[in-house]
């Protein structure tokens, strides 16, 4: 007899033989402050429900090329933990994290959707009965650097540039672009 699946709604941290039917919606790579790299990413359900999962270096290397973004897979077996921290990913209460017995099988289930947008109620909003730890939406556009994945350009000359100097008729380097 084949095995229910369960869905991120229902977890706790009762058991960790999970069987989850879930999309990758968002995969990210980060480096850990000993200087790791790790994996994470927020998985959706049918339900719309989503959760936060890392992967840790030991089992990095084993899903690093298997795991796509908007891609459909059953996964079987994590270690759940609380969902602490100065900020959340996820409403969820609990955080699932690969172990070296996950198991991971790509199918193709279109009923999950790509996106699910969860707006906050504007009555919330007035009221500021909303989570501020939980993040999500659009940020502001910023610079950042990130180690090996910055570049930055000083006095280069890029077609842009030069054509906006151009139109505006300067023709000494402008510094803050």
């Amino acid at each position: 007899m084949a095995r229910r699946r369960d869905f991120i709604r229902d977890i706790d941290n009762t058991k960790d033989t999970l069987k989850l039917v879930v999309r990758i919606i968002d995969l990210w790579f980060v480096e850990t402050k000993d200087k790791f790299e790790q994996a994470e990413m927020i998985i959706m359900d049918e339900n719309v429900d989503k959760i936060h999962v890392l992967i840790r270096k030991e089992e990095l290397k084993t899903w690093k090329l298997t795991l796509k973004e908007n891609n459909t897979y059953m996964m079987h077996n994590f270690k759940i933990f609380n969902n602490e921290g100065q900020y959340k990913l996820c409403l969820h209460p609990y955080k699932l994290i690969f172990t070296g017995v996950t198991i991971v099988i790509e199918v193709d289930l279109p009923n999950i959707p790509l996106k699910a947008y969860e707006f906050v109620n504007f009555v919330d909003i007035l009221a500021r009965t909303y989570r501020r730890d939980l993040l999500v939406g659009v940020y502001p556009i910023t610079i950042t650097n990130t180690w090996q994945g910055s570049k930055l350009l000083i006095n280069e000359s890029l077609p842009e540039i030069q054509q906006f100097k151009e139109r505006v008729g300067v023709s000494l380097p402008i510094l803050g672009f």
